[in-house]
């Protein structure tokens, strides 16, 4: 028995053994991390009120990025897809990269908000594309209607949102909206409108009254007073009526359909007239 446990190692003992000298390695390699560790905090903290921190990651970075752009890292073309009607000096100040600036030093995140801030921009994505190409990709807001509001003309999209604010004489085949909250409703109005063309082909401008219905002027000076709901009945009704009875060609100042299922017309004469949903004669 003693030559065998000459021989056969006491397991118990080397199981023993083993543990302390892997729990003496671990403790030997978490003070070679913490102690430097810790050395350097204490002099970054000491040194925080004079930015030396700062001052040495600048310089890290600044020496990072001229190496990057030794090797080619580098913007040499931004590609631009999307552009129609954007600016080309907006999109460029707006941008704010560089031909020559280190790829990696492109502000992306920055470059985007700054570009969707411009009035015909609705939304920018930006992208590096190795080694040396930035990619932008816009969509554009698409123009509506001229928004007049307090004596000042907009140019705005479906969403009401304002895309440029003057030189809008290039967009004066589009319908005048007029009111304070008109810019928010004139996408409803106009699509409901699309529908019927013969009152979209002479649809002149559209007057928000007291912020819950339309009044529609025609080229040729004619008031149509949609009421406040029901739109797409008023309209089909209008439209049925003067397919039969040539409305709009005759001298008529205004057609009121306030009044569900009626139709008013005021002539020039001042007589007055009405025609009720199912076709009375005019």
């Amino acid at each position: 028995m003693r030559l065998i446990s000459s021989i056969i190692p006491n397991r118990k003992k080397t199981r023993r053994q083993s543990f302390f000298k892997m729990r003496r390695k671990r403790i030997t390699l978490c003070l070679a991390i913490i102690i430097p560790l810790a050395v350097f905090i204490a002099f970054s903290l000491s040194n925080a009120g004079t930015g030396w921190i700062e001052s040495k990651f600048n310089v890290i970075e600044k020496h990072f990025m001229e190496l990057t752009a030794r090797v080619g890292l580098k913007v040499d073309s931004v590609d631009v897809v999307g552009r129609k009607s954007t600016h080309k000096d907006d999109l460029i100040r707006a941008l704010g990269i560089k031909i020559g600036t280190p790829i990696f030093q492109a502000d992306i995140k920055h470059a985007q908000e700054r570009l969707e801030l411009l009035g015909w921009i609705k939304t920018a994505s930006i992208a590096r594309k190795l080694p040396n190409e930035i990619w932008l990709h816009i969509t554009e807001r698409k123009p509506l209607a001229i928004w007049q509001h307090k004596q000042k003309m907009f140019l705005i999209d479906k969403e009401g949102e304002v895309i440029q604010r003057t030189n809008l004489a290039n967009f004066d085949h589009l319908p005048i909206v007029v009111g304070q909250d008109a810019a928010q409703h004139a996408a409803y109005l106009l699509d409901m409108i699309s529908y019927y063309p013969s009152i979209s082909n002479r649809l002149k401008s559209a007057q928000r009254v007291s912020n819950r219905r339309w009044n529609l002027y025609l080229k040729n000076g004619l008031v149509i007073k949609l009421p406040k709901e029901k739109l797409d009945f008023a309209l089909h009704h209008l439209s049925k009526v003067n397919r039969e009875k040539n409305l709009f060609g005759r001298q008529i100042i205004s057609i009121d359909l306030r009044v569900q299922k009626r139709l008013t017309v005021r002539l020039d004469d001042k007589a007055t007239k009405s025609v009720l949903a199912e076709g009375e004669d005019t």
